[in-house]
């Protein structure tokens, strides 16, 4: 079959960024398919041009066998709204006008974020007789409410009837969490066309080496290391594990927090440590990806946190996974999907979100019970090499696929 995959994003190991569309690309030339990405020029956490040629409307790029076409986009688009809004405009034409130029596909296989590629995925399709396929990472307008973006009741009824007339329309739904695809089923989606397909990343965990010694390299000795690894967007609540460091630097001095990544909320992550003089919280610039297993291996728990709005229930980010596959315990402040895969393995604890209090009494608890953090690390790999293999996770996209 020949797949045309359309994806805002698409960074490869080298970059810092999301694993699913480079891990859903791997699989599905696995299964024996062609697929050819369009995605944006410009890099989706860092705003910076990745394009080798950046002339020209599109470029032609070979990534690891890929055929990828990189559309111009404006960079630092996360400098305002507008700039924001242009870049996503930009890509969501130009990935169109490149699609034209391909010849006949099977299949269109398209994630919905921005939603503004959402007509020009179901044109391409459409002209092309070929099946569309929705990747439903995120539901919108559902997001945007959850974050405060959008308050509109006209405006939101709008955006809901757009993407219902897409998904309305598509053969298949990826949903990339159970909550995603109830929450769908509740828009009157029909669940038999709907398959949860996680965010699981196995790529950058086989062969990982073993001759890198961060600890030392960055001068963290033997101190107790508590991981965040991911964007300082608007969706994860920092403050609350922020808060956390602050309560645990003078009972436990020894533990230390690290976050990596970059987003609209760095700034305000700095300014809070820098007011409240926490010192015990490092920050690191975003990462490659194949570097983050050797990140996960210098940790010893990882952490993650939602706010209580009730829209984050459905969420199940790739750092839980992350974690489970590099045999780390999980320290989580949330409800929902997340928390519910965290305590069915054993693999962590799980606290109420924006308890800042329980948080640090979770990590304290961990720091203090080795043999339980070896357990709870040896749990969550196991869970996930058993229920969510490579040879599942095929099947499941080998199920979106079939007409």
């Amino acid at each position: 079959m020949r797949i045309l995959f359309l994806t805002y994003h698409f960074p490869t190991p080298q970059e810092p960024g999301a694993a699913r569309p480079w891990e859903t690309a791997q699989l599905l030339r696995a299964l024996g398919h062609e697929v050819v990405v369009i995605t944006a020029g410009t890099h989706y956490m860092t705003g910076e041009d990745t394009r080798k040629k950046r002339k020209g409307l599109w470029s032609l790029e070979a990534i690891d066998g890929f055929r990828v076409i990189k559309t111009f986009a404006p960079s630092r688009h996360r400098r305002s709204f507008r700039r924001r809004l242009l870049n996503y405009l930009t890509y969501a034409a130009l990935a169109f006008l490149a699609g034209l130029r391909e010849c006949r596909w099977d299949a269109i296989l398209m994630a919905t974020d921005p939603p503004f590629i959402m007509p020009f995925g179901f044109l391409l399709a459409r002209l092309r007789r070929a099946s569309l396929i929705l990747d439903e990472r995120d539901l919108y307008p559902d997001t945007a409410v959850a974050l405060g973006y959008l308050r509109s009741t006209a405006l939101i009824k709008i955006l809901e009837t757009w993407q219902h007339f897409f998904r309305r329309r598509a053969s298949r739904i990826l949903a990339a969490t159970p909550g995603i695809k109830r929450l769908l089923v509740q828009k009157g989606i029909s669940s038999h066309k709907i398959v949860v397909f996680p965010n699981v990343p196995f790529s950058f965990h086989d062969n990982v080496p073993g001759d890198c010694d961060l600890r030392k390299d960055r001068g963290w000795g033997n101190a107790f290391l508590v991981l965040y690894a991911g964007t300082f967007g608007q969706a994860n609540e920092l403050s609350t594990i922020l808060k956390a460091a602050r309560l645990l630097q003078a009972r436990a001095p020894q533990v230390r927090f690290v976050f990596i990544g970059d987003g609209e909320k760095k700034a305000s992550c700095l300014a809070f440590c820098e007011e409240h003089d926490v010192r015990n919280v490092e920050f690191l610039s975003p990462q490659p990806r194949e570097l983050m297993p050797h990140y996960l291996a210098a940790a010893d728990v990882c952490i993650h946190s939602f706010s209580r709005h009730p829209f984050w229930e459905c969420a199940l980010s790739t750092k839980i996974f992350d974690a489970m596959l590099a045999g780390k315990p999980i320290v989580f402040a949330g409800r929902g999907d997340a928390a519910d895969l965290i305590m069915a393995a054993q693999a962590g604890m799980v606290v109420e979100p924006e308890k800042p209090d329980l948080l640090a009494e979770a990590i304290l608890f961990l720091y203090q019970q080795p043999s339980l953090r070896e357990e709870m690390g040896a749990n969550g790999r196991r869970y996930v090499l058993t229920h969510f293999s490579r040879q599942e996770m095929a099947h499941r996209l080998a199920q979106a696929l079939q007409p």
